[in-house]
């Protein structure tokens, strides 16, 4: 590999993540506006899937999007089991096979809690059904999932190469899981 090389291989690879992106921004309608969540600092691309809202930001080598009502407290934080990584001792508290059960074994072997608060907790909306069916079908992409405290909205760290139909299939199943938590949440309060 010759030394212009490096430089045309990094080049090529930002075109077909920007190609990626404008073709999303023209399949969904997405404009450039300034974040809804304050505590964001760069502007995103947003637009509605179905009627609710949803938003796209580059970030780095990773593509974020934001689906559903954002606000910066999150809830529940996931993040992706990497491969030929293994999985904290039972009993620890970022294995969600506690939580989720034996129902949920598909997610606990490929999710752990990046984040929990101290002491004996529960997170019962990780035991919905559009959760326990839908994130383990989510695109080997999805990195990290972030349900917000008001269980309104979600957060999805993509990395890249995904192709556009991961895309919109994980955006399908997202949707599915904002509905099914706002639903849970307006429920039980």
């Amino acid at each position: 590999m010759g030394f212009l090389d490096r430089f045309r291989k990094t080049s090529v690879k930002t075109e077909r993540r920007n190609n990626f992106i404008q073709e999303i921004v023209s399949a969904y309608g997405l404009k450039k506006a300034q974040p809804y969540e304050p505590s964001l600092e760069q502007d995103w691309l947003e637009g509605y899937y179905g009627t609710m809202r949803f938003a796209v930001q580059e970030w780095g080598m990773d593509i974020h999007v934001y689906l559903g009502d954002v606000v910066e407290v999150t809830e529940i934080y996931l993040g992706r089991v990497p491969p030929g990584s293994t999985l904290p001792p039972a009993g620890s508290p970022q294995r969600l096979d506690r939580i989720v059960g034996t129902e949920g074994a598909e997610i606990a072997n490929q999710f752990l809690l990046l984040a929990h608060p101290a002491g004996d907790f529960d997170y019962p909306q990780l035991r919905l059904p559009e959760l326990l069916h839908g994130i383990p079908h989510f695109s080997p992409s999805v990195g990290e999932i972030a349900i917000y405290d008001n269980f309104r909205g979600l957060f999805l760290i993509l990395k890249q190469p995904i192709s556009r139909a991961d895309f919109d299939n994980d955006l399908s199943i997202a949707s599915g899981i904002v509905k099914a938590i706002s639903s849970y949440s307006g429920n039980t309060h």
